[in-house]
């Protein structure tokens, strides 16, 4: 069953609210400033290890702000699928699922409240959405490379407009991850596994492009992606070759901050700022090392993925061969550290949070906010199960799921912490 272009099972979303209008206040905080330095005419704004544990700790507060879904939630607006989140002004949320294409917009009590058109060819439909992007006054845009149109919602008003979106003669599979100012859209190919070289780890890049509404190039470039392996698998019986995402594989993440387009590669805790031209401006970096693999984690991946396929309900009623599966797991190589960080999202009030990578027998997660100037606003750790879909001045959004895969929705206040932080 080769995959010459299939989308990645590991989620690398990287999704900005950036220039949406909210009622939401800033975090206060004091900020941790970097030092500055020019490389190659590149301002490099950089930090010390001690960076992360001199921040202001920050935590969730109170009870949460709005819960959706659940095993007791609306069974009719589920959200097994929705990894697309926008935080509205007025606390509402817009969840976009692109596997069974459900749009639904939900109240700030958590309550569904309408759907945002349908799956179809024409006007208003869409066939392979992605983004979701928030824009000033609460619209909604979606890009959708099946019907190669780029659509406009409103929660309240619906359906607005469409637009041809041409390709320009890139990958089809480009994700929407960010709008500018002007404008112009943000795209990328980042988290698509593209076909390896046998029994070779191979990382080639993720396209990035800034495409005005008629779907034209305005800048183009490539950063390094996926770490990808080839190599024989034998699944029902059958050998076949199949390329697989290296295990704890750092890639490319990019969103859109501000008038600005951010980039990393996840080898080390740095990324870029580049310009609408895709220049690299300044470099943001912070020396912590990356934590190493254990075999614990090894273990906690395989068991995952295991979890994953007993879920699943199987082709023709058939389950999966789980010994199969598992020494598929386990033929393939993995790296010897966890990628720097996993995701990056820019809010309203213009902080980015970038999501640290996480283990996965890891018991919460972590991130950082950045300042445009480099500067340290504050780190988060959260506790318990669940990962953040959308964050916005003072607020994330965590999607959680039980053991049969049944999806929550908590949107939670971020304070600042009264405790200490472990050392990273």
């Amino acid at each position: 069953m080769p995959n010459f272009f299939r989308l990645a099972i590991v989620i690398t979303l990287s999704i900005s609210s950036a220039t949406a209008q909210t009622k939401q206040p800033s975090l206060q905080t004091a900020p941790v400033m970097p030092t500055q330095r020019s490389q190659g005419g590149v301002k490099v704004m950089q930090h010390d290890r001690n960076a992360f544990t001199r921040a202001t700790q920050l935590e969730l507060v109170g009870a949460p702000l709005s819960v959706i879904g659940g095993a007791d939630g609306d069974a009719e607006h589920e959200l097994t699928y929705a990894y697309y989140v926008s935080l509205l002004a007025d606390g509402r949320l817009a969840t976009l699922s692109p596997i069974g294409n459900k749009f639904y917009v939900f109240g700030a009590d958590g309550k569904y409240q309408r759907t945002l058109g349908q799956m179809g060819k024409g006007p208003g439909d869409y066939m392979r959405p992605s983004g979701n992007l928030l824009l000033p006054g609460d619209t909604l845009l979606i890009t959708d490379d099946a019907n190669a149109q780029i659509s406009w919602f409103h929660p309240d008003k619906g359906f607005i407009k469409a637009k041809a979106r041409g390709t320009d003669g890139r990958l089809r599979m480009e994700k929407a991850v960010g709008v500018l100012p002007g404008g112009n859209i943000v795209v990328s190919s980042s988290g698509l596994v593209q076909d390896g070289e046998m029994l070779k780890i191979t990382r080639p890049p993720a396209s990035v492009a800034i495409v005005s509404y008629d779907g034209k190039a305005v800048t183009q470039f490539q950063v390094p992606d996926l770490e990808l392996y080839k190599m024989n698998i034998v699944m029902r019986g059958r050998s076949f070759p199949d390329t697989r995402v290296r295990g704890f594989s750092p890639g490319a993440v990019v969103a859109a901050w501000d008038s600005n387009v951010v980039t990393g590669t996840a080898d080390a805790y740095q990324f870029d700022i580049r310009n609408a031209s895709g220049a690299v401006q300044s470099r943001v970096v912070v020396n912590v090392p990356r934590i190493a693999v254990t075999k614990a984690m090894r273990e906690a991946r395989i068991e995952r993925t295991l979890q994953r396929y007993r879920n699943m309900p199987g082709e023709g009623g058939v389950k999966p061969n789980l010994a199969e599966v598992e020494k598929a797991e386990r033929d393939l190589p993995v790296a010897d550290s966890l990628p720097a960080y996993s995701r990056f999202f820019a809010t309203p009030n213009k902080t980015l949070w970038v999501v640290d990578a996480g283990a996965p027998n890891a018991a919460g997660w972590t991130a950082t906010a950045f300042r445009r100037d480099g500067a340290i606003v504050g780190r988060l750790r959260v506790t318990g199960e669940g990962m953040p879909l959308a964050f916005g001045n003072d607020r994330v959004v965590i999607r959680t799921e039980d053991e049969d895969g049944v999806a929550t929705f908590t949107v939670r206040r971020i304070g600042v912490a009264t405790t200490k932080p472990p050392q990273r």
